[in-house]
């Protein structure tokens, strides 16, 4: 009987072991899926930050002005098609990048706009409150004022 009762234990320390190494695993290729380990996330939306307000910025529109009315030179004419595919490149990836780093702005924006939230409203019952107190005070000097000078309460 001990003997069985010891495979049992072991058989449990097995199963258990084997359970939290899967956990262990589970958790590692997560973290791996997530990339935390190089903090991309981090990078990724200040790349996308930089460069929205790089190309936000009238620099930028100048720029690219300019840049379309290149292929009008006389000595540019021929490369005309080299114009438009190097802009349509940029379109092709400024474009994702400006958008996340719009949500990326965005997230922030409304980060700061809960927390204002959450002072304001903090500062509304402080306010009432102190608008409470400042009611139950003129009371009470009313009803002095009328036992004082034997006013009715109304006047």
């Amino acid at each position: 009987m001990p003997v069985s009762a010891a495979n049992s234990d072991l058989k449990a320390k097995v199963v258990a072991a084997r359970q939290a190494a899967r956990e262990r695993l589970a958790r590692r290729l997560e973290s791996v899926k997530r990339l935390e380990y190089l903090h991309v996330a981090a990078v990724n939306e200040r790349i996308a930050v930089m460069s929205t307000l790089i190309f936000g910025s009238m620099w930028m529109f100048y720029a690219f002005f300019l840049y379309g009315f290149l292929p009008l030179l006389p000595q540019l004419a021929p490369y005309q098609d080299k114009f438009l595919y190097w802009g349509s490149w940029i379109q092709l990836w400024a474009l994702p990048l400006l958008m996340v780093g719009g949500i990326v702005l965005n997230r922030a924006s409304e980060r700061r706009a809960a927390e204002d939230h959450e002072t304001l409203m903090a500062e509304l019952a402080e306010i009432k409150t102190i608008h409470a107190e400042l009611l139950e005070t003129m009371q009470a000097i009313k009803r002095i004022e009328s036992e004082v000078c034997g006013k009715p309460e109304g006047q």
